[in-house]
């Protein structure tokens, strides 16, 4: 007993939450199922985009006139744009830096503004900044740059697989063959070699054959070779011969070779690393410590603009890219 009363009459005075829930469990049930409920549809609406789309506010434009001082650049460059930029309504605040050659406009549009009227303001801006007249000689044009909230989502990285067992045993017969068929028409006094630069694609033999002359040439002028003969096939190219260098020597001449004469930038990217081969029956052993990419560059390239195009179709991308491409040449011959 406390203060004179029983246990039995404290608990019959007393009411909290616990007890509540505990003599009205229907009502305690119906709650947690409501709470439940609750908390599955607060999950599933609730932003699951890894970065949520915040528009950015703010752009730039950056003006270039070479040569001008920063004066004059402000006066007859940077006032003009200014000037633009300011008809638009929803402009809030404008700031403006002028050096020697360039002019630099920061604009910020209204912070209460919905997002969605974002883009369409800073489209309204590049309007009228695009028609800005009366620019000295030599200035402009301005680039209006409003792409600040762009952020990347998904990256996807495309590598060509190494060549297959399977390709490098084909590969591995058919230059075995050709060397061996190619010796039988040549002297076999002395200790013949072949220098094999395999390719992912067929290249035309007119490509190769003027460097592979070179480059037999080079090798004569060197004392390192003799009786060599060029050897053209679809799938690689080589250089047959007889020489009582090394293996490594003659690899070194050939890398000194496409450096110094045929420059190693304008090598074909798409070539194996050259191999040194003897004996026609150590070629599949050889190959395969050299074996390079399954796809050309062209081929990646094709996969890479496949899927570019695909993304582009996606109503979530606003801009797909691609990077690593290599250039492209023509040759005329």
């Amino acid at each position: 007993m406390a203060h004179g009363k029983s246990d039995n009459q404290i608990i019959q005075s007393k009411y909290n939450i616990s007890r509540f829930f505990v003599e009205q469990r229907h009502v305690a049930w119906v709650m947690l199922i409501a709470v439940c409920v609750w908390g599955f549809y607060s999950y599933r609406s609730m932003p699951q985009r890894k970065d949520p789309d915040t528009p950015v506010k703010s752009a730039v434009a950056i003006t270039v006139w070479p040569g001008a001082k920063g004066e004059k650049v402000e006066q007859l460059v940077t006032r003009k744009v200014e000037e633009k930029i300011a008809q638009n309504a929803r402009v809030e605040k404008i700031r403006s830096i002028s050096r020697t050659s360039f002019s630099v406009v920061y604009v910020d549009l209204d912070e209460n503004m919905p997002g969605s009227q974002v883009g369409k303001e800073l489209d309204d801006i590049a309007l009228k900044l695009g028609t800005v007249t009366g620019l000295p000689d030599g200035a402009g044009p301005v680039n209006f740059i409003k792409d600040f909230g762009d952020t990347a989502a998904l990256m996807l990285t495309v590598a060509s697989p190494k060549i297959s067992e399977t390709l490098i045993n084909l590969r591995a017969k058919s230059v075995s063959d050709a060397i061996t068929r190619h010796r039988t028409q040549y002297e076999t006094a002395g200790t013949r070699f072949t220098i094999v630069i395999g390719l992912t694609q067929a290249v035309s033999p007119r490509m190769v054959q003027e460097p592979l002359n070179l480059f037999s040439d080079y090798l004569k002028d060197k004392q390192a070779a003799t009786d060599m003969h060029v050897i053209v096939e679809p799938d690689f190219v080589g250089l047959d011969g007889v020489s009582y260098a090394s293996d490594e020597a003659l690899l070194g001449y050939t890398r000194q070779f496409i450096n110094d004469r045929l420059q190693a930038s304008d090598f074909h990217p798409d070539s194996w690393q050259p191999v040194v081969i003897r004996d026609p029956q150590e070629t599949r052993s050889k190959l395969a410590s050299v074996a390079g990419d399954k796809y050309s560059y062209r081929e990646m390239d094709d996969f890479t603009d496949l899927i570019e195009k695909t993304l582009k179709s996606v109503p979530q991308a606003s801009k797909v890219s691609r990077s690593g491409i290599l250039p492209e040449k023509v040759f005329l011959l």
